[in-house]
């Protein structure tokens, strides 16, 4: 794991005041959301508690989610070069673990994964501990932990989140995970 420069910072910026996450249940665990900020060539891929979220991406752009605090996030490359991306709860009693899993185990068109666990920098690096983690993977797969102080606003209906003053404090590029969760 090292710091990078990397990752255009514009993406950030252009991001703030528009990442939201969703604290509504559907019934699946699996829920089709998502949308790209073509400005920067990013796809974000909002959290949904209890869910794997998921949307397909061009394969040119860089995949964002947030927040992470023991999900994964993944992007999928099938034999048609289609690209999917994944943001996978893990937390509580409503872990996806063995939905993602199954979904890997029977998937075979499948021919590339590339899966990671952001909050690992938080685990990592002391002066992290306190702060927001986001992920990102990017068009060439390499995984990324971004850490952001940022103000958060939970609106009271929808129970979502909105971000908005996010400053960054650092981007570090972490590890490819194997395609299954231990």
């Amino acid at each position: 794991m090292k710091p990078e420069t990397a990752i255009d910072r514009s993406i950030l910026e252009t991001i703030n005041g528009h990442c939201r996450t969703y604290r509504d249940r559907p019934v699946t665990p699996f829920v089709k959301i998502g949308h790209d900020i073509a400005a920067v060539q990013c796809t974000y891929i909002p959290w949904i508690e209890g869910h794997i979220s998921y949307c397909n991406i061009d394969a040119s752009f860089d995949v964002i989610s947030l927040p992470f605090s023991g999900c994964y996030l993944a992007k999928v490359r099938y034999m048609s070069e289609q690209y999917t991306a994944f943001h996978i709860h893990m937390g509580g009693g409503s872990s996806r673990k063995d939905d993602w899993n199954e979904y890997m185990s029977k998937s075979a068109d499948i021919k590339e994964v590339t899966l990671c666990r952001p909050d690992d920098l938080r685990f990592r690096i002391k002066e992290f501990e306190h702060y927001d983690i986001w992920g990102l993977i990017s068009d060439d797969n390499r995984c990324f932990a971004i850490a952001v102080d940022a103000d958060v606003e939970a609106e009271e209906q929808t129970g979502s989140v909105v971000y908005s003053g996010v400053v960054f404090k650092g981007l570090y590029e972490i590890d490819r995970l194997p395609e299954t969760i231990e």
